[in-house]
């Protein structure tokens, strides 16, 4: 499952992604895209991986990298029917432009 590998991936890439310095720096990236479902702007980096509610957000975190451009419309939809009725609605695959938005990202710093 594509899921388990991205974050087996990031897991593994931990070494050389300084994430205290770069997951600012992606956040930002990820601000300036269009929304991944309707090409609209602006975005909000929406984490695919769950991090909280609420939670505040100024300490870096590797669930920072799962972050996909979502407009604030469509961010609200996902979060109300859920991933993959989401995908399916839009003709998406969330993950996959995940790891596409990183390797973007990753090869811009290098």
């Amino acid at each position: 499952m594509i899921v388990v590998s991205v974050n087996i991936m990031l897991k593994e890439m931990m070494p050389i992604l300084d994430i205290d310095k770069q997951a600012k720096n992606y956040i930002e990236f990820i601000r300036t895209k269009v929304c991944t479902a309707c090409y609209d702007s602006p975005v909000d980096p929406d984490h695919l991986t769950t991090v909280g509610m609420g939670n505040k957000r100024e300490k870096a975190r590797i669930e920072d990298f799962t972050c996909i451009p979502l407009c604030r419309k469509c961010h609200t939809e996902r979060h109300k029917i859920g991933t993959e009725s989401f995908e399916s609605k839009h003709g998406v695959h969330l993950w996959y432009d995940a790891f596409n938005y990183l390797m973007e990202f990753l090869t811009l710093r290098s």
